[in-house]
């Protein structure tokens, strides 16, 4: 029997490739805002994930995530109406080594993975293709003008996140991101940070 976790009344499992996929693409194409989350081909889940979750409504599943080899949190989406789903996928994958992640700098991603027990520790400030690329769907009026991808470590001072404690305070969290001029030496910066905090050589794979 697959191992299950229970979430502030969520029922997170482990599933299959096939069902992971399935559903990831069913909830992105229904889901309003779903462009913040990028479709990767099949192909590369199957040889670079090694790990599957989803939140299940019964029998349904209602939100999915994957966590990498190297332990990056990936494709992390909700249904619409499920509210503080990415909270409990981001708690459940840290059960899998899920220790890092990034989003574009866009306001709700901040709030929810700050509330998970993440901390922002690097950025990359996207170049004038890339920002044509997603303005189609970035909501200025909601998230500014910052066109960013930030960069994220799991913070083991807010090591449970699930507690009624507070998030940590994000505007002072934010002072203390680091700019990177190339999406490379971001990740990598990212990665030392998370493989000094946790000591797991997995997390080092872009260095």
């Amino acid at each position: 029997m697959m191992a299950q976790l229970m979430t502030q009344f969520w029922q997170v499992r482990p599933i299959e490739f096939n069902d992971f996929y399935t559903n990831f693409l069913k909830i992105r194409s229904q889901r309003q805002r779903s462009d913040t989350v990028l479709i990767r081909e099949g192909s590369f889940y199957e040889g670079n994930c090694k790990s599957f979750l989803g939140i299940f409504d019964d029998d349904k599943v209602v939100a999915t995530a994957a966590i990498t080899n190297d332990g990056e949190v990936i494709s992390v989406i909700g249904a619409d109406g499920y509210s503080r789903v990415s909270k409990n996928l981001l708690t459940a994958s840290l059960i899998y080594s899920g220790l890092k992640l990034d989003c574009y700098n866009v306001s709700f991603l901040w709030k929810a993975y700050n509330y998970a027990g993440f901390r922002p520790v690097a950025k990359y400030s996207l170049n004038k293709k890339e920002i044509d690329d997603v303005k189609e769907w970035w909501d200025e009026s909601k998230d500014g003008t910052d066109y960013e991808i930030i960069y994220w470590i799991f913070d083991k001072k807010n090591i449970s996140p699930l507690n009624a404690t507070p998030p940590p305070d994000l505007d002072e969290r934010k002072k203390h991101i680091r700019e990177f001029k190339s999406k490379i030496e971001a990740e990598k910066y990212r990665d030392k940070l998370a493989y000094e905090e946790f000591h797991i050589k997995s997390l080092i794979k872009s260095i």
